[in-house]
């Protein structure tokens, strides 16, 4: 019993050391070849809603040979400072992508409207800061990048801003393909008809290093989902009700319906038959007075359109009949002699 006690008390005070102990590097990572810099950097804002915030920049944190089995994201840490030098609002840790996300890459964050957005344009300045995580270093570096007035964007209007947000990203592109020696197989810019979009080597590395890109600027990529906006049709089928009610409540009405009942169909078919007897009876009979098929093909039209008009089947049909005559009539006139 006196031995459990004595372990219990060495595992409690283990416990309460590795409490208060500091935290240590896991790894020794090696510092970079030279200072971090930053190429390029800018603030957006209304970007997807009223009063929220971006930032994107493409950094260099140069490395000749990356550290083995160490990337980026465990090495460094983003971090957005607000205008008083120590409150931190927002953090990031990179992308991973190329050279495990050292040398030139390309990182963002993104603040909705309220809680920790940052002030538009303040001074003092804000800074981004590029900080050395530290299970990484025994003693981490700091680096830091204040953000002037020119790095803000002068655009307001969402369509505006999305569309400035797409033309950067396009020459951080451009900059990423020369820097990361890229051939055109594997360029991160597709060129087609309408323009440059990202590639899908592009949307892959920009979707990591941007998150949400298609919806902040979705004329990055070719296929975009969009809502379309539909004005409700100005006609209507009265007509056609017009026409189908013609003979309601009359004898026409009654033999109609013993048509549809006679041969045990929900139309009048005995009217179609009768139509069309109409049809080739006038065919043949102005084909052998006149020795013409084309006199007798457009005296058939005008039948159809009467029968239509006396409902002895639907105005769809008319169409289709329509649709065929005009081929008919074009092959005739451009096709064959007179």
């Amino acid at each position: 019993m006196k031995r459990l006690k004595v372990v219990l008390t060495a595992l409690l005070v283990g416990i309460v050391v590795l409490a208060i102990m500091p935290a240590t590097a896991v790894f020794a990572a090696d510092p970079p070849d030279s200072t971090p810099s930053i190429i390029a950097k800018k603030c957006y804002r209304n970007i997807l809603e009223a009063g929220d915030f971006l930032i994107v920049w493409e950094s260099l944190i140069p490395y000749a040979t990356t550290p083995p089995g160490e990337l980026v994201t465990e090495v460094f840490i983003w971090e957005f400072i607000d205008t008083d030098g120590s409150t931190v609002l927002g953090s990031s840790n990179g992308w991973a992508y190329v050279d495990d996300g050292y040398n030139y890459q390309c990182g963002s964050m993104y603040f909705g409207f309220g809680g920790s957005t940052p002030t538009w344009d303040p001074t003092p300045v804000n800074t981004l800061r590029l900080r050395g995580n530290p299970l990484a270093f025994v003693t981490p570096p700091i680096y830091d990048y204040p953000i002037d007035s020119i790095d803000y964007s002068l655009e307001v209007a969402t369509d505006a801003v999305q569309s400035e947000l797409a033309l950067d990203i396009l020459l951080i592109s451009a900059d990423l393909d020369a820097q990361w020696d890229l051939g055109p197989t594997n360029s991160l810019i597709n060129d087609d008809e309408t323009g440059q979009t990202l590639s899908v080597f592009g949307q892959a590395y920009f979707r990591g290093a941007i998150y949400g890109l298609q919806a902040l600027a979705p004329s990055l990529f070719p296929l975009a989902v969009t809502t379309i906006d539909l004005a409700d049709r100005a006609w209507t089928d009265a007509y056609v009700t017009t026409l189908e009610n013609q003979y309601a409540g009359t004898w026409v009405d009654t033999a109609k319906e013993g048509g549809a009942t006679l041969f045990g169909t929900d139309f009048d078919l005995l009217s179609v038959i009768i139509l069309l007897g109409c049809v080739f009876g006038m065919f043949i009979g102005n084909t052998q007075l006149s020795n013409n098929h084309w006199n007798a093909a457009i005296d058939v039209t005008f039948i159809l359109v009467i029968g239509a008009k006396l409902s002895f089947y639907g105005l769809g049909f008319l169409g289709l009949i329509v649709a065929v005559s005009i081929i008919y009539f074009g092959m005739r006139l451009f096709r064959f002699p007179h």
